[in-house]
């Protein structure tokens, strides 16, 4: 999407996930994180990889389920909506 503010890296919000560190830092600085699949928003993801193409989420239904791994086109838009919690 032209204009909007895009992270390149993977993001991840479980700690044994690549990316967790950027998802964490990313968040300290005040950025609302957003990922999407082929430009749909995906709400429940777990982990997402722009430059490889994939984004794991859990199935809608059943939180204890395995994790789902989606292909196609990520995006991960990045919105600043607070300043840095950092000191």
């Amino acid at each position: 999407m032209v204009g909007k503010p895009q992270f390149h890296g993977p993001v991840a919000r479980s700690c044994d996930e690549e990316g967790f560190r950027n998802y964490c830092n990313l968040s300290l600085d005040g950025f609302k994180i957003r990922v999407f699949l082929n430009d749909a928003e995906q709400i429940e993801y777990t982990a997402a990889n722009p430059e490889e193409g994939w984004v794991r989420v859990i199935p809608p239904g059943n939180s204890l389920s395995a994790r789902v791994t989606l292909t196609g086109y990520v995006e991960i838009r990045i919105e600043r909506t607070s300043r840095s919690g950092r000191t």
